[in-house]
């Protein structure tokens, strides 16, 4: 879906300012209310935080993600949209955010049935380090594979989509993993963001390809785990 990016601008956003970002439009009807998004901090200027809410009101106490100097992380969250159907995003470094969309939350439907979100009790269904769903080995450099999430459910026919969490950890060098259904082109986002040493995850939500799948692109070698 949409992905804004502050960084086409390429002064970064100043500390303590409010940046709107819109939500609406395109793949986002009119009268979304929420929208599940990954946000994503690059090129910071010091340790801090990042906050996502609705245009409109004050910029709350809280965070969605807290960062070091010079990092890129991502993680997922759910965001009211204000009046406009945006979203403000704000730091209190200067820094570059990329808001990835990747669902909505919308009044349901007068007639047919709602999308409804199954929660499953966690369970590993992959991992490169372990051999688990048939990964032999760590993800090498702009590899893609291949996973069915909903295999193992006795309702899988039902599903349209699936949210994850994803780790990254042994990575060779600093790098993203990419979630998407299998078939389309890899997109140009990230889902995990990931440094040598460290040991990265999110929670993604992701589309399924029409036999079920979900393709894990890494831009460099790394071990992915996914419950």
């Amino acid at each position: 879906m949409a992905k804004p990016d502050t960084r086409a601008d390429p002064a970064p956003v100043p500390p303590n300012t409010p940046r709107a970002v819109t939500i609406v439009g395109g793949d986002v009807p009119a009268d979304a209310t929420a929208a599940s998004v990954n946000l994503t901090v690059t090129e910071t200027a010091g340790d801090g935080f990042l906050v996502a809410y609705p245009c409109g009101g004050d910029i709350p106490l809280a965070s969605n993600v807290n960062f070091r100097r010079g990092e890129t992380r991502a993680v997922a969250a759910i965001v009211g949209l204000g009046p406009d159907g945006d979203v403000c995003v704000s730091s209190n470094v200067a820094m570059h955010a990329i808001v990835d969309v990747n669902g909505f939350y919308a009044p349901a439907p007068q007639h047919g049935p709602a999308a409804a979100l199954r929660p499953l009790a966690g369970s590993r269904i992959a991992s490169s380090r372990d051999g688990i769903g048939g990964w032999t080995s760590p993800f090498a450099p702009d590899t893609i594979r291949a996973l069915d999430p909903v295999a193992a459910l006795a309702d899988a026919s039902q599903a349209t989509a699936v949210t994850l969490n994803v780790t990254a950890l042994n990575a060779g060098a600093p790098g993203f993993a990419t979630l998407f259904p299998c078939g389309d082109d890899v997109p140009l986002v990230s889902s995990v963001n990931f440094f040598p040493g460290s040991v990265a995850t999110n929670l993604v939500t992701v589309d399924l390809a029409s036999d079920r799948t979900v393709c894990f692109y890494t831009s460099t070698g790394v071990d992915l785990i996914v419950d």
